[in-house]
């Protein structure tokens, strides 16, 4: 049973190799930028309107333009007796590694591991995204759970997609955007594949090739629309 759990193990790492090593170059790059101590307003706001929930108004602070998601987090960590400013950078840590392993899944699924790698670590190491997970604000672990709800929205658990949506929009209220475009998507999809065919472009990838073809009734082999 221990060989076999082992071998399990030692597959999952093989097969997952690619992915591992952007994350550990990630993380290694992020503790070394963990030592990045500036608190802007924006995350000092978050860290005090969280008191302000769990202390019932009695210290804190409250904005009513900011979403609640991270400020409850924040809270609770200061309701434990834990230092909300620690435990929020270690928290911004874990969410930049989850949107890293999301972009690197969603791409794998959709084209191949080789873009999966190259997407994963474009996102790591831009430099808006390696300097704002230092940060306590919302953007990431907005970003996470918008990409968390498009991976599962992919493996069509449609209900539970939307819920980590909604979780989203309430961490940073401008990731409305992926509300905007995912109702639309049995519209827009179709119309660019059709508008794709007619340029000689080809806009579907070779994972989606069939089920697509199957769903929408289309005949969308590149071969039979050379490009120009």
């Amino acid at each position: 049973m221990q060989k076999e759990n082992k071998s399990k193990f030692m597959n999952f790492l093989v097969k997952n190799r690619f992915l591992i090593a952007v994350l550990f170059i990630s993380l290694f790059f992020r503790i070394v930028q963990y030592s990045n101590n500036i608190v802007w307003w924006d995350s000092a706001a978050y860290i005090e309107m969280g008191k302000y929930i769990f202390s019932a108004g009695s210290i804190g602070l409250w904005e009513d333009s900011r979403p609640l998601v991270l400020s409850f987090i924040l809270g609770e960590f200061w309701k434990l007796g834990i230092n909300p400013l620690v435990a929020g950078k270690i928290l911004m840590i874990f969410f930049s590694l989850g949107t890293i392993w999301l972009t690197y899944t969603i791409a794998r699924k959709i084209f191949n591991e080789n873009i999966a790698v190259m997407a994963s670590l474009m996102l790591s190491f831009s430099q808006t995204f390696f300097f704002y997970d230092t940060q306590i604000l919302t953007g990431i672990p907005s970003l996470f759970f918008a990409l968390l709800g498009l991976y599962l929205f992919l493996d069509k658990t449609h209900v539970l997609s939307g819920l980590v949506l909604c979780i989203a929009f309430m961490t940073r209220f401008l990731q409305l955007g992926v509300f905007a475009v995912l109702p639309f998507a049995p519209l827009t999809i179709p119309f660019l594949v059709t508008f794709g065919k007619r340029i000689g472009i080809d806009v579907i990838p070779d994972s989606f090739r069939e089920e697509f073809k199957r769903e929408n009734d289309l005949d969308i082999d590149p071969a039979k629309y050379p490009k120009s």
